[in-house]
């Protein structure tokens, strides 16, 4: 239908996830995915030019999109999860900031498109990266904000 890969993909693992054999279906395409997926990464990676790195411009933008990228998710989370409380709700804003793989299928279509060039393709892949590396660790700080104060032990020994 002319739709990209990714889409069909998605509609399909949709549809699979309903089916009373999902579980096999998983384990038999297992093995497929091990095999695949590092070629997904190898050629994609592939075509990351790193001098583009080396361009305050790809910096910029990269800088730009990632805060942007951030920012929306944090603020996605609070809304959509307003009703949980604050403290929880930027959990969930934190649990989403990753782009991960989707980000990169997206880019890389978007680059043999010619929808960006590869200097927006390098922003985009360098948001990918801090994003992921970036949202454990900020979901471990919001989960932390969600325990209570530690009790301080009581002292032992009998008095008098």
């Amino acid at each position: 239908v002319g739709l990209a890969a990714v889409v069909g993909a998605f509609i399909a693992g949709s549809v699979l996830a309903e089916s009373r054999d999902r579980f096999s279906l998983h384990q038999d395409m297992q093995p497929v995915a091990d095999l695949l997926t590092p070629f997904f990464f190898v050629v994609t990676g592939a075509q990351l030019n790193l001098k583009s790195f080396g361009e305050p411009a790809v910096l910029a933008i990269a800088a730009a999109i990632t805060a942007v990228a951030i920012a929306g998710k944090l603020v996605g989370g609070l809304v959509g999860a307003r009703s949980m409380g604050r403290k929880s709700a930027l959990v969930i804003g934190s649990g989403m900031i990753p782009r991960g793989e989707v980000g990169i299928i997206v880019a890389g279509l978007a680059l043999r498109s010619r929808v960006i060039d590869r200097e927006l393709f390098a922003a985009v892949m360098a948001m990918v990266v801090i994003t992921t590396l970036i949202g454990p660790p900020l979901m471990k700080a919001a989960i932390m904000r969600l325990r209570p104060p530690p009790v301080p032990p009581r002292a032992s020994g009998s008095s008098g």
